[in-house]
């Protein structure tokens, strides 16, 4: 093993003036990009197909590659991405977005020398179909709620009908942008449900799992957190936890999005919790190992907290082998060391590095085009405003999404995405998540969308603020 004084001697050769490229376009790839630029280390962060607000970034050059060759970029065209990260010089390579992991964008720039954080495709499948990693979960004894898996319609409604008449989650295996998640609130409900998620998703649900609703003793519906790791090939390390907001309304009502929001951290992370989350990555990166599938990546563990024979019991909601969005904002904009953790990682050098975060509280609160999770087309081409003077805001940080720039620099919904942009507000340990909300909430009272058309939910962190009023009684 490397020594540590080597390692640092290291260090100071191979990490002065890098170009990192990071595969992405959200919320999640812009903090990235700005936790990239922070470090004195990167020179220079290229994003593809990223938005315009990273350029907006005054602590580094950031650029965007939007199109290449006359050719709109997606972030799985990995011939064009190999093509720009050599015309450009890419020492670093941070493979984000989930459609991108699935494909093999990692096991492409790894092919061509460049040291990268991101799971290559073979790995990628724990999340790119959700029935192998129900079967892989099985194997290693990560607990996990009961399933079955089916390819037709038919055959899902065959099996309800002597099945146990209760709530379960319906779910689409393969990549659905975070919203092939349905309820059926029995059987009936269920299977009249199925046919909604194939249709909604044609090509995710043609495969889909019908899993027992996760619910405590009580019968009430257990807790959702977010836990990150990050994996070199044979170490891992805690990057830090969340909870994530996906339903769209108030109260956590109406339909299932790709999140509205999020804290970090969370209260619900106590010990015993992350213990179990502890074990739950570590039995996934054995596992990883074992059927010679490990490559450096994030790890994403959503699990469910459940109150059940009087203990608190973690099961695992989904893998997911990268950062969250918008936890990846939560997280990312936390660590002190970051680039210098991303940089081990992706050079198997993790064990000689110990992550560092700041300690502060953030809540992200994310700005939508009304219509979404629905069909949002009408607000397309919108101008969105103010988006400069929410940035003005103190302790607050403006992260793009699907916004574009037209001809005149305004700002426009860009059509990527109907989340157009997140906004991170962020306080000191001693500051309560209703003192820390109120900052994004601030910076959202300076934007609109043009027609009255901007959404969000005020509420996001309710239910850490509700446990941080009952601590005080």
């Amino acid at each position: 093993m490397e020594t540590s004084n080597n390692f640092r001697a290291r260090w100071m050769r191979e990490l002065d003036k890098n170009t990192v490229v990071v595969i992405g376009g959200t919320g999640r790839e812009h903090a990235l990009v700005d936790s990239y630029a922070k470090s004195p280390n990167v020179e220079r962060v290229i994003c593809i197909p990223g938005n315009p607000l990273m350029e907006k970034n005054s602590q580094k050059e950031v650029t965007i590659f939007q199109s290449y060759d006359g050719k709109r970029l997606r972030t799985t065209d990995k011939k064009e991405i190999i093509e720009i990260c050599k015309a450009n010089g890419v020492t670093f390579a941070d493979v984000a977005q989930d459609d991108a992991v699935a494909a093999g964008v990692a096991d492409a720039t790894r092919s061509i020398g460049i040291p990268t954080i991101g799971f290559g495709e073979r790995a990628a499948i724990l999340e790119a179909d959700k029935a192998y990693s129900r079967d892989f979960c099985r194997e290693y004894g990560i607990p996990i709620p009961d399933y079955e898996v089916f390819t037709s319609k038919a055959a899902g409604i065959r099996y309800l009908r002597n099945a146990p008449d209760i709530k379960r989650a319906i779910k689409a295996a393969y990549l659905a942008g975070g919203k092939g998640v349905i309820s059926g609130e029995n059987n009936k409900d269920t299977a009249r449900k199925i046919g909604r998620l194939r249709g909604s998703f044609p090509q995710a649900a043609k495969k889909y799992l019908l899993e027992e609703w996760m619910l405590n003793d009580d019968g009430t519906p257990g807790e959702e957190f977010s836990a990150f790791f990050i994996f070199d090939g044979n170490n891992w390390e805690s990057l830090g936890d969340a909870q994530d907001y996906k339903l769209e309304g108030v109260g956590d009502t109406g339909e299932n999005t790709g999140s509205m929001g999020g804290n970090s951290p969370t209260l619900i992370y106590t010990d015993e919790v992350r213990g179990q989350a502890e074990e739950i990555a570590e039995k996934t990166f054995s596992g990883l190992k074992e059927k010679r599938l490990a490559s450096p990546g994030i790890l994403y563990v959503s699990g469910m907290v459940l109150v059940q024979r009087g203990r608190k019991l973690v099961k695992l909601t989904e893998h997911n082998m990268r950062f969250g969005d918008p936890e990846g904002q939560l997280i990312a904009s936390g660590m002190e060391n970051f680039w210098e953790t991303m940089w081990a990682a992706g050079n198997g050098d993790l064990d000689n590095i110990h992550v560092k975060r700041d300690g502060k509280k953030r809540v992200d609160i994310a700005g939508m085009a009304n219509g979404y999770p629905r069909d949002y087309s009408a607000v397309v081409g919108m101008e969105v405003f103010g988006v400069d003077d929410a940035m003005a805001v103190d302790g607050v940080r403006v992260f793009g999404a699907g916004i574009g720039k037209d001809a005149s620099g305004k700002y426009r919904v860009s059509g990527t995405n109907g989340r157009i942009f997140h906004i991170v507000g962020e306080g000191e340990v001693d500051e309560s998540f209703k003192d820390v909300r109120a900052k994004p909430l601030t910076g959202m009272s300076k934007v609109d969308i043009e027609g009255n058309n901007l959404r969000y939910r005020p509420d996001i962190a309710w239910q850490d603020i509700e446990r941080e009023r009952r601590l005080q009684y």
